[in-house]
């Protein structure tokens, strides 16, 4: 089986094709100036080619779809849609925050943190075993404060000692928010750095993977962006209608 993985969900757009058995065959990832739109499909057909393989041949197409960059998100899926539908291929999305825990799993707490703007972050909590990684909270975006204080009551509720208790800040609000998040973590604190922040769509595709094998397939019509929050049009929509 063969997955091709994609990921625009931030600034970095991030393309993979993996096999089943063999993992990663090709990769690319390019964090520039230029859009998705010129990014995405250039590394597409880079990866197919250099990976000689043919889309005919895909077991699936795994696609990021949120929380991150709204127009990015909108890109990926929209990408996705037509490459699933131009060819009989099947489609699952994964969410960003997922793919972050799962590049990083330690044994310990994995806290991805996007930055969403407004001095927000789009989150999650994730607890790394011995038997992989295990999702604790819902995706959220919210506040830095916010999310010290969730992280507190986590502590508190769950009786962790902040000096055995490792947490791993991973996603490119680390660089934007580093000295808070060290500062007020009531954990301790894992440093990384911004290279392997960045979502790497080779995972993306292997927890797509993981959904295929379960019989978690989407029809085309069926992937939707997780957002979480609403957009500034449709603010400025409600705003009229009140």
């Amino acid at each position: 089986m063969k997955v091709l993985g994609l990921d625009t969900s931030t600034k970095a757009t991030s393309v993979s094709v993996i096999c089943e058995y063999d993992g990663l065959i090709a990769e690319y990832t390019l964090r520039d100036k230029r859009t998705h739109s010129e990014k995405l499909m250039p590394l597409v057909d880079k990866v197919l080619t250099d990976s000689k393989t043919v889309l005919e041949e895909l077991s699936g197409i795994s696609v990021v779809n949120g929380p991150g960059s709204f127009t990015g998100l909108r890109i990926g899926i929209a990408t996705a849609f037509g490459l699933s539908t131009g060819y009989d291929i099947p489609l699952v999305g994964v969410s960003s925050l997922d793919v972050l825990a799962n590049q990083r799993p330690i044994i310990g707490l994995i806290c991805p943190v996007l930055d969403a703007r407004k001095n927000e972050v789009y989150t999650c909590l994730y607890e790394g075993t011995e038997n992989g990684v295990e999702r604790l909270w819902e995706y959220r975006v919210i506040s830095l404060e916010q999310l010290f204080l969730d992280l507190n009551k986590e502590k508190v509720s769950k009786e962790r000692d902040k000096y055995k208790t490792e947490i791993l800040f991973t996603g490119d609000g680390v660089d934007v928010f580093r000295e808070e998040l060290i500062e007020n973590t009531p954990f301790l604190s894992v440093h990384t750095y911004k290279e392997i922040e960045i979502n790497r769509a080779s995972v993306t595709a292997r927890l797509g993977l993981n959904e295929i094998k379960k019989g978690n397939i989407l029809s085309p019509h069926e992937l939707t962006p997780i957002y979480i929050r609403k957009s500034e049009a449709e603010k400025k929509r409600e705003e009229r209608v009140d």
